[in-house]
Formats: C-alpha cells, sequence, structure tokens
C-alpha cells in the first residue's frame, strides 16, 4: 500500500477525474467530518493527492472522533503542513468548528446496518448533532458551504418500481428500529433547508446511492467486499435474503466528482441525487454477475433462508434513483457495475500484494 493508503489502483482512479473539477478546491479550505469513514477517508487522499500531483494547494481540517484511527488508515497524514485535525465526538452535542474553512462536506455517521439495529439510539444522536454542528459552523463563516451528505434511504421504500427523483418520497416504517437512520437521514436534509433558509447559510445536500469501490477500508464489510473478496477466492457468494430488493449504486470516483460539483455549483437549500443509472440491480443480479464474470468456475450464488433482521438491512424496495438534477449540473458517471467491481478486486488484489 502507497502513502496514506494511496495504491496503485486508487492513483489511478484519482488521475481519471476531471482535472477542472478537482481545481475548484484549488487554494481553498475544505473541512471533511468523519475523515476515518470510506468516503471522508477518500475525499481526504484524493486532495492529498491533488496536492502533491497537481499543486492543488488545499488546506484540509479532518474531523474525526479517534485521531489514532485516523493514523491506522492513513498512516502519517497528520504529520503534514497542509492537513489539521480536529477531534469532535457527535455522540453528544459539541462547540461548532473554530477553525475557518471555505467548504465542510459533512460525511460522519453510522453506517453499518448490524449497528443500526444495536445501537439505534446512538445513530439518532449523531446524526442530530453532527449535523447540527455542521450547519452550526457554517454560521459562523458566513461564505462557507455545507454539504451534507445524506443517502437513497431517505428516499424510503416503495412496493412498485417507481424513478424516485429529489421530491419522491416513500415509506418509512415507524415502527422499525432499522428506521432510525433513513429518518435521520431525511432529518439532516431538512436541517440543511431549515438553515439556509432561516440564517442565510450555504448549505446543499447529496443524496448518495449505495457507493463503494476503490479505497473502500480493511474494516468494511458490506455486501460489495463480501462478493468481490468471495469472488476472488473462487468461493460461493452467499445471500441471506431472496436477494429481489433493487440497488442503487455508483462508484466511488464517480461520487467523488458529485461532491466536488456540488460543492461548485449545486444551489443553497437544494438536494440532489447522486446515483449512476447504468449501475441499477437487484442483489441478486449483482451477485450473479460477480460471480460469473470475475468468480471462476467453483463460484457460484447460494441463497441462505437465514432470519435477516439481525443482519440490519434495509428495507426492500423496487426504486431507481435518478440523478437528472445533478447531471443537468454537468455531472456524467463513468463507471458501470461491472467496470466497479473490476476496479474493486484490483485494489483489494494490490492492497494484498504490498501487505
Amino acid at each position: 500500500m502507497g502513502a496514506y493508503g494511496i495504491n496503485n489502483t486508487l492513483e489511478a482512479d484519482f488521475a481519471g477525474i476531471d482535472r477542472e473539477l478537482i481545481a475548484t478546491l484549488s487554494g481553498k479550505v475544505l473541512a471533511v467530518s468523519g475523515a476515518t469513514g470510506f468516503l471522508g477517508s477518500l475525499l481526504a487522499r484524493l486532495v492529498i493527492w491533488a496536492n502533491d500531483k497537481l499543486g492543488l494547494g488545499t488546506r484540509l481540517i479532518l474531523c474525526v472522533r479517534n485521531a489514532a484511527k485516523l493514523d491506522v488508515i492513513m498512516p502519517g497524514i497528520a504529520a503534514r503542513e497542509d492537513v489539521t485535525v480536529a477531534v469532535v465526538d457527535f455522540s453528544e452535542p459539541c462547540a461548532a468548528l473554530s477553525i475557518d474553512f471555505d467548504c465542510l462536506v459533512h460525511t460522519a455517521a453510522i453506517t453499518t446496518s448490524k449497528v443500526m439495529v444495536e445501537r439505534p439510539a446512538d445513530v439518532i444522536n449523531i446524526m442530530i448533532n453532527g449535523t447540527r454542528w455542521a450547519l452550526e459552523s457554517a454560521c459562523m463563516n458566513s461564505k462557507s458551504k455545507v454539504l451534507f451528505l445524506s443517502s437513497m434511504e431517505a428516499c424510503g421504500s416503495f412496493d412498485d418500481a417507481v424513478d424516485v427523483y429529489e421530491g419522491t418520497m416513500g415509506a418509512i416504517d415507524m415502527g422499525s428500529i432499522r428506521s432510525c437512520y433513513p429518518e435521520g437521514k431525511r432529518l439532516g436534509e431538512l436541517m440543511c433547508l431549515a438553515y439556509a433558509k432561516q440564517f442565510g447559510i450555504n448549505a446543499v445536500a447529496g443524496r448518495l446511492a449505495q457507493t463503494f469501490g476503490a479505497g473502500i477500508l480493511p474494516t468494511e464489510g458490506r455486501v460489495f467486499k463480501q462478493f468481490a473478496s468471495s469472488a476472488m477466492a473462487g468461493e460461493p457468494i452467499v445471500l441471506h435474503t431472496d436477494g429481489m430488493s433493487e440497488g442503487n449504486y455508483v462508484y466511488s470516483t464517480d461520487a467523488l466528482s458529485a461532491i466536488l460539483l456540488i460543492l461548485s455549483k449545486g444551489i443553497s437549500g437544494e438536494t440532489y441525487n447522486i446515483a449512476n443509472e447504468a449501475c441499477h440491480s437487484t442483489i441478486r443480479g449483482m451477485a450473479e454477475m460477480v460471480a460469473e464474470r470475475f468468480g471462476g468456475d467453483h463460484c457460484s450464488v447460494v441463497i441462505e433462508g437465514k432470519d435477516s433482521s439481525q443482519f440490519g438491512y434495509a428495507a426492500p424496495t423496487k426504486m431507481t434513483l435518478r440523478s437528472n438534477k445533478l447531471r443537468a449540473l454537468g455531472w456524467e458517471p463513468k463507471v458501470n457495475l461491472e467496470e466497479s467491481y473490476r476496479r474493486l478486486i484490483g485494489f483489494l488484489a494490490d492492497s494484498n500484494s504490498n501487505c
């Protein structure tokens, strides 16, 4: 693994991002909450790469709960002159960021499904406290912009096939503990709108589809890592449901491009869906594609009839997340589902060979 967790596959990904988009951060101060999570750490690594390779000149404020974890994920990053580390704990209300910044990308949240059903109160508290912290920090930096990273789960679930735009809302089961996450994300979007209207700050939301790719963390436990690892080992891909829930996906660097574009052109108070419609698939269809393309003769898809409630999976849905609004700003995703897995597997193989 290269410096700060950037291996050859990830560097190639970064090199494929539009240089003009990256340049929109030139000379700015970018704060990133949740910098030890997948997208937060990936955004940090992109900026570090661009500073070193392109002379971007962006200063980073990495906001984390655990500074030691940051050093494990990106060894030595805290010692860089272009990086400041701020320790914040969103499990309780915390003071606004006292360091001046131009942009703040708020990614911090509990995203592990199993933890959502085990610690639902923590999920809600971190969501509310963290989003309030981000927005109050923007109130203290009048010329700044905040991007709250929401989730397609905020849209709720749908029994029938439906195209979902930013204003399309389905049901969230308020009798389910697992609803702490989608309801928290939905509230976060509303908080952005409320602060933008009442206090005049520049606050936007990006509603992400399931995001994966090169740069996933060693602790990653979602199905993408499981499917890729099984295929690499030539072992069966095991599903704990019938796999017929429809998934909406976006590759990691396509998501980074969307983040940069929304920071640059997104309109305050608005929400933007971030999904590559070409990557829409059922879970089972995705598993079968991975087994066929990457798994070899001994990799197949196996359905196990376990009680899936213990895993905290999102409610089944048939929606297709539409990104027309973001595309109108100029966003064009580049990586389809098969290529996403090819790059993910390449990243994992590259990482393993450097261990």
